[in-house]
């Protein structure tokens, strides 16, 4: 205001705004004061970000508040997401992603169904089997690298289970027990 009016007296200002000369003051101081936290808080994520570019805001809000210099300048988290949104440095959201089928179309070889029109007669006399990955589920067990590898054998007519076996590694061999 005082560089756009610079010929009318400050004092006058204030006072047709129904401010004091100091509040006009602490507010510049105040500005600054923000302006220079959040520089210093850009430089932070940004030097995170270096080494953990997935990180979102949480776990930013997270390690900075850890941070001894920092953890009285962490701001809150809708200041956080406000002061990332402006400077463009939001992760793009990824969507949710639904339940994941096997792909029928791929290009690799493809053998014929043997058993589909075949009649069974008694048990035993045809076996069917199936080799599934499903996703693990999101708990806090130590070893969870996503996947679960799971294979099983049925025989047709009365569908019954002949044996199942589940393992975590692709590497390890599944044989029925």
């Amino acid at each position: 205001m005082k560089q756009r009016h610079g010929d009318i007296p400050l004092e006058y200002i204030c006072r047709l705004l129904g401010k004091t000369v100091q509040t006009y003051y602490y507010h510049i101081r105040y500005q600054k004061r923000v302006a220079e936290n959040e520089l210093v808080i850009l430089e932070r994520v940004k030097s995170i970000r270096v080494h953990l570019p997935g990180a979102g805001v949480p776990k930013l809000r997270h390690m900075i508040s850890l941070d001894a210099g920092l953890a009285a300048r962490c701001p809150g988290r809708d200041t956080m997401y406000e002061l990332l949104r402006s400077h463009h440095l939001l992760l793009l959201r990824r969507g949710r992603r639904g339940p994941t089928t096997t792909d029928s179309r791929h290009r690799y070889k493809k053998y014929p169904n043997l058993v589909r029109e075949q009649v069974t007669n008694r048990p035993n006399e045809l076996w069917v089997s199936d080799i599934s990955a499903p996703r693990r589920c999101n708990s806090s067990c130590c070893y969870c690298t996503g996947w679960f590898l799971t294979g099983s054998c049925n025989t047709a007519p009365p569908n019954r289970e002949v044996g199942w076996k589940g393992v975590a590694k692709f590497y390890r061999v599944l044989t029925a027990r």
